[in-house]
């Protein structure tokens, strides 16, 4: 994933944080650090179609500092990925994705 691809991402989970918020509000409630980079993997492995090892790997090679893939399941959990899904397929900016988290 190109670093334009990222900023993206970045740019996406700025601008719908309050509707990512309202989807997932045991997901904001959480005082852990790391939303951010969470949902960047999340995001990213939807996109890509891939999973979240292969998305956390990629971002790391980038220098993107991201949890582990067990900290991102961990916290998975929380996320509704069916409401994720549904959020992603309003996004204009990603009506191409195949979206499956794997």
């Amino acid at each position: 994933m190109s670093e334009a691809k990222i900023s993206k991402l970045e740019e996406i989970i700025a601008n719908y944080s309050d509707k990512l918020v309202n989807l997932f509000p045991s997901f904001a409630r959480q005082s852990f650090y790391s939303k951010k980079e969470i949902l960047l993997v999340v995001l990213k492995a939807l996109i890509d179609n891939q999973s979240i090892e292969n998305a956390v790997r990629e971002l790391r090679k980038q220098k993107i500092d991201v949890p582990s893939a067990s900290t991102v399941r961990r916290r998975l959990k929380q996320i509704d990925i069916e409401k994720l899904r549904e959020f992603v397929n309003t996004l204009p900016e990603l009506k191409h994705c195949n979206n499956n988290v794997h």
